[in-house]
């Protein structure tokens, strides 16, 4: 059961953004907050994600999975997961289209598509394939920012999780990844 946005914390970040800057602006309370030089803050409860850099911030659906990098305590990349369970490939896919369509509204340019739905979807179909899969759909740009669309598959139908679950469907996850080259550079963390 999904909850309601509104009751849901928001992290607001940006690539570059201090530790100090994303708590204040924040309501998710992370955690830790005594980080080293190079770090890791985390969410694993339900949030909302706002990116903030203008004019390429967007907001995505509610999320379970969150995590950003930090170099001198500040973020330097960021991977979110807007979705609150474990879906099929056929919502991985909706979701992966609607999170294209959000974006492209928000400034953002796709720079690369790596291949079609249809392609992506029989690569996961096929028996063959390993249950561990992560494909890249696409990446996008907006001024010096990329993010980069994954889907991964966890579990297919018939392992533990499934069964623990009662789903009768493989289990995915689609990953948002940001990433901007200059502010990595400017916050080494060495």
């Amino acid at each position: 059961m999904q909850e309601p946005e509104k009751s849901l914390p928001t992290i607001r970040i940006m690539l570059g953004d201090d530790l100090q800057t994303i708590q204040r602006q924040s309501t998710y309370r992370f955690p830790r907050t005594n980080l080293g030089r190079i770090d890791i803050i985390a969410a694993d409860k339900p949030f909302i994600f706002d990116y903030t850099r203008a004019p390429c911030d967007f907001s995505l659906p509610p999320g379970r999975s969150f995590g950003a990098a930090m170099n001198d305590l500040h973020a330097v990349s960021i991977m979110v997961s807007p979705q609150l369970r474990y879906i099929s490939l056929d919502e991985a896919m909706g979701l992966i289209h609607d999170l294209d369509r959000l974006l492209q509204a928000k400034q953002w340019k796709i720079s690369k598509r790596y291949a079609a739905t249809k392609q992506i979807q029989d690569r996961f179909r096929n028996p063959q394939v390993d249950t561990d899969l992560t494909m890249r759909f696409e990446d996008l740009t907006c001024g010096d920012d990329k993010i980069y669309l994954e889907i991964a598959r966890h579990w297919r139908k018939g392992e533990s999780l499934t069964q623990l679950t009662g789903r009768d469907s493989d289990l995915f996850v689609v990953t948002v990844k940001i990433e901007n080259d200059r502010v990595q550079e400017q916050y080494r963390g060495w």
